[in-house]
């Protein structure tokens, strides 16, 4: 047998000795959960699988809202696709459970911005700013964070409701499994979502800035229309008086 560091994996029967921690698929045994495959899904621990899932899916479906309408479909597709594998790769890490939902956010965040910057500059990789993403990935995580705790919160209240942890995780509707992806899947996608919207407040506000610095003039050096700066042509000064006729000399003289 293998161990794991959460249970003891036996390679013969191709099943985990003890149950997922997480209660995280039917079969409570099976590596990876029911009808994955050991080879294109990653689970070191039996605990990661469902964490990578809800990482891609908010990365490509933020993707695929911020470019819908800028690149091709074939492009979009792509760019969905890329942001949902990087994030999902990224977020089979394992990291403690107190900060789950931040490092979801962070990571979705971060793989958004990175390929939306990419796709906005042309297919550019200079065009991404490295800085950018990383705040990004930090709002996203900070505020996922909060949710996190807010909603950790909420589910201790709803044990103390129903009596004993016992009671929501034999088989209710509120078993461990549900509580951890709810509570995962809502903080780290709500830290995504406020992230995407004040980012693209403060591109809004960024371009109206710029509009108006266009439009006002320049006290320092004016610039007058393109029809007041043509100089009209002055008219032609008039023509000189002709000369009075001298009169003919009188006769005899």
């Amino acid at each position: 047998m293998d161990y794991f560091g959460k249970r003891f994996y036996d390679p013969d029967i191709a099943r985990w000795i003890s149950p997922d921690p997480d209660e995280q698929f039917f079969d409570l045994y099976a590596y990876a959960g029911n009808g994955f495959n050991p080879i294109s899904s990653i689970d070191k621990d039996g605990r990661g699988l469902v964490g990578a899932g809800i990482a891609a899916s908010l990365a490509s479906a933020g993707t695929y809202n911020r470019l819908k309408g800028k690149v091709s479909q074939s492009d979009l597709m792509i760019a969905t696709s890329f942001a949902g594998i990087f994030a999902g790769a990224i977020a089979s890490i394992d990291v403690s459970d107190a900060f789950v939902g931040a490092f979801l956010g962070s990571i979705a965040a971060m793989s958004i911005e990175a390929v939306c910057q990419y796709y906005e500059g042309g297919k550019n990789f200079n065009s991404i700013n490295w800085g950018s993403v990383g705040m990004n990935g930090l709002l996203a995580g900070v505020s996922a964070g909060v949710l996190q705790k807010l909603f950790s919160g909420l589910f201790g209240s709803v044990r103390t409701i129903a009596g004993t942890d016992k009671a929501i995780q034999s088989g209710g509707i509120l078993n461990l499994s549900t509580k951890t992806f709810i509570r995962d899947f809502t903080s780290a996608g709500g830290g995504v979502l406020l992230d995407q919207s004040l980012n693209k407040l403060f591109k809004m506000f960024t371009s109206e800035r710029e509009k108006k610095k266009e439009k006002k003039p320049d006290r320092d050096n004016p610039t007058e229309p393109q029809e007041q700066q043509q100089q009209v042509p002055e008219p032609d000064p008039p023509p000189a008086p002709a000369p009075k006729p001298t009169p003919p000399p009188v006769a005899g003289y």
